[in-house]
């Protein structure tokens, strides 16, 4: 239950941070591909990010298939790790 609760706390954060005109949503597909959070922004640019609640977190696969099949602009994941926050690129 944490992880769920975790995810909704971390993606109503960051859409309130995102800029005015800001569309959210996700992206799963029935084979498995998953986006916790897609931000399209102004001027055309798509955010992807994984929300992890583990202080060491691993992204799945299904995440590098949805972004091969979004080309989202960046890419990455944002965790808890020692109460910071940290967003870390994944490389393409």
């Amino acid at each position: 239950m944490a992880g769920p609760s975790w995810e909704s706390f971390v993606s109503e954060a960051l859409i309130g941070l995102a800029p005015r005109g800001t569309e959210a949503s996700f992206y799963r597909t029935s084979a498995g591909a998953e986006i916790d959070l897609l931000l399209a922004l102004p001027g055309g640019k798509l955010w992807a990010m994984e929300i992890k609640r583990s202080s060491a977190p691993k992204v799945e696969r299904g995440f590098h298939i949805a972004c091969d099949d979004l080309k989202p602009t960046n890419a990455g994941w944002f965790s808890r790790v020692m109460t910071v926050f940290r967003w870390m690129r994944i490389p393409k």
